[in-house]
């Protein structure tokens, strides 16, 4: 996809690092010809200068070509602007920042007019993303997918917890909670998508999926704070902490702002009447000592200076340990550095408002397909990634059970939310028309839910599981009213509806076996079929009965002969040269 950046500040040039990385073609336009040359020595991308809004500038960036402008610079009405004349350009969809709170109301009224297909507020997105955390203040982050519903949160596992040293497998006998660990980052650099017999050390950071009140349960059961803060101090009195105060104020929090500045100081008192606002230094200790800071459920250093909030953390995370602490950090240079450093919970505004337009840069690109992108989060620094798709009835996922899909490495399918439902998965469940689906992956780029495959195919059944019949007629009437019937519907072993995928021939081996004993080694296979089903269900499983039998495993063949499929199917038989004795496993794995 062709997109068109205006802006290489701190989110023009994050953006531009994480769409050119996802395969995107990437023009990016500045006045300036410094952080340019910058950003072209860190990636391959075409760069323009000049003045985004103009006419002349953007023809020369492709804007008229362009599936996508974004418009980030650091004026709101250059950005409306330059979006504006994009569109009358050609441009198809446009992107704008716009962080003036007194522009909120109005945007709405304007956005078809300007030809604005989505504006975003990193401030207001990275307040709203706080005032989440704010709800458990065990949790480091908390992402929401399902309009609320469910909460992906991460915790540091203490030295303590019960879980430590710990089988993911082992979960349900020491947590009655319904919860799904999805991602577990160790050390530095390690980022597991664990399985059951993954082990779990002190020190992990975790990230699990679960509704509210599950997440409230599982913290309570760890031992760890689980009620909502009840009081919150801001450090600062920027655009976030205004966004901030006034959503915490809204909940019904007592909400206190340390701000140096008198006019600003003025001013939020007239914005947030219902706010304590404080004229001092943020960073003297006394000063917060005679504020209250002891007596405070959350503290979040939200100053213009990264090094000042580092420092406020810091402090606040060793002196009172209890209290739940935020620390606004722009700069994304020593993140390393960063992550080592009990800061309570980091947060960066730029990488919350790129989350948001790669999301929508995704669900444009996959328009047209069978299921879309609702929300998108970057994990660890953008080496995971936490999606949310919505699954139309063309899905050919639908009706399979998790269980015969082959995934992709390093994917999991988190959570499922059917109607009013939350399924926390197992191998069992199917994914149908009209579900939310969340998956957790160390793979960029899924655009559409069937990218979860690991080859885009769907696998009925893995390399070991086979059927038998007792002649070759009942194994042809069976594979004709089964594997060939593509899209055919039908009830698998656990009851779950199913459907057939397109048959491939290459994908089966056809085996006519001559056992040495025959009395006691097989026996009659009956179709499952859930309580109350139609009586044609019924007399389908019947039939199916009659054709297929069970192998019990203790049986030696004679003779093994290998049966040309499409020719089988044809009505031919054409067989290799048979094979010495083998075992029943052994047949089965040629």
């Amino acid at each position: 996809m062709r997109i068109v950046i205006v802006g290489d500040g701190k989110i023009g040039s994050a953006l531009a690092e994480q769409l050119s990385r996802e395969g995107h073609e990437i023009t990016i336009v500045d006045r300036s010809e410094t952080p340019l040359q910058r950003t072209v020595e860190d990636l391959d991308i075409l760069s323009i200068e000049g003045n985004g809004a103009t006419y002349a500038t953007q023809m020369e960036a492709g804007v008229d070509e362009a599936e996508l402008v974004i418009a980030v610079t650091a004026q709101d009405e250059l950005n409306l602007l330059c979006c504006l004349i994009a569109k009358k350009i050609g441009a198809k969809h446009t992107i704008a920042r716009v962080r003036n709170p007194e522009y909120a109301e109005e945007l709405p009224l304007i956005s078809d007019d300007l030809g604005l297909s989505l504006s975003v507020n990193p401030e207001l997105i990275c307040a709203t993303e706080m005032a989440r955390t704010l709800r458990t203040p065990s949790a480091i982050k908390t992402d929401t997918f399902f309009g609320g519903k469910v909460e992906l949160l991460k915790f540091q596992l203490p030295a303590d917890s019960p879980l430590a040293g710990r089988t993911l497998m082992e979960l349900p006998s020491i947590t009655k909670a319904k919860v799904l660990i999805c991602a577990v980052e160790r050390g530095e650099q390690e980022i597991h998508i664990p399985s059951g017999s993954f082990r779990l050390q002190a020190g992990d950071r975790i990230s699990f999926v679960a509704s509210y009140a599950g997440a409230q349960q599982f913290f309570r059961q760890m031992k760890l704070a689980a009620g909502r803060v009840r009081s919150a101090m801001l450090i600062g009195g920027g655009r976030i902490a205004y966004y901030l105060a006034k959503q915490l104020v809204e909940a019904g929090l007592d909400v206190k702002i340390i701000e140096s500045d008198p006019a600003r100081c003025e001013e939020l008192s007239v914005l947030l009447p219902k706010a304590e606002i404080l004229r001092g230094d943020g960073t003297n200790e006394a000063f917060l000592r005679k504020c209250g800071i002891e007596t405070t459920g959350a503290v979040a250093a939200l100053t213009g200076i990264d090094e000042e909030n580092v420092l406020i953390g810091m402090y606040i995370r060793k002196t009172w340990p209890k209290v739940k602490v935020i620390t606004k950090v722009n700069r994304t240079s020593f993140q390393s550095i960063i992550d080592s450093m009990d800061l309570g919970s980091v947060f960066n505004p730029r990488n919350s408002a790129s989350n948001l337009i790669c999301r929508y840069v995704r669900a444009m690109q996959n328009s047209e397909s069978s299921s879309q992108i609702e929300t998108l989060y970057k994990l660890v620094g953008g080496k995971a990634e936490a999606l949310e798709f919505r699954v139309s009835e063309t899905s050919k996922l639908c009706g399979v059970p998790l269980q015969e899909l082959k995934l992709r490495e390093n994917l999991l399918i988190g959570c499922i939310g059917r109607g009013g439902q939350i399924i926390i998965p197992s191998g069992q469940d199917t994914i149908e028309p009209g579900d939310s689906v969340i998956v957790v992956t160390c793979s960029a780029g899924l655009g559409k839910l069937e990218d979860i495959l690991a080859d885009g195919r769907i696998r009925r059944f893995d390399d070991t599981e086979c059927w038998f019949c007792e002649s070759l007629e009942k194994m042809k009437a069976y594979i004709e009213q089964t594997v060939l019937c593509e899209g055919k519907s039908y009830f698998g072993v656990g009851g779950q509806l199913c459907h057939y995928p397109k048959f491939e021939p290459e994908q089966y081996v056809i085996l006519k076996l001559t056992p040495r004993r025959r009395e006691g080694n097989w026996y009659r296979w009956n179709q499952e079929i859930p309580p109350n089903s139609s009586k044609e269900l019924a007399k389908a499983a019947a039939e199916f009965s009659k054709l297929k039998i069970c192998y019990r495993g203790d049986l030696v063949f004679r003779d093994v002969e290998m049966i040309d499929v499409e020719a089988f199917l044809r009505g031919e038989i054409i067989c290799q040269k048979p094979q010495e004795q083998a075992s029943g496993m052994d047949a089965m794995t040629l």
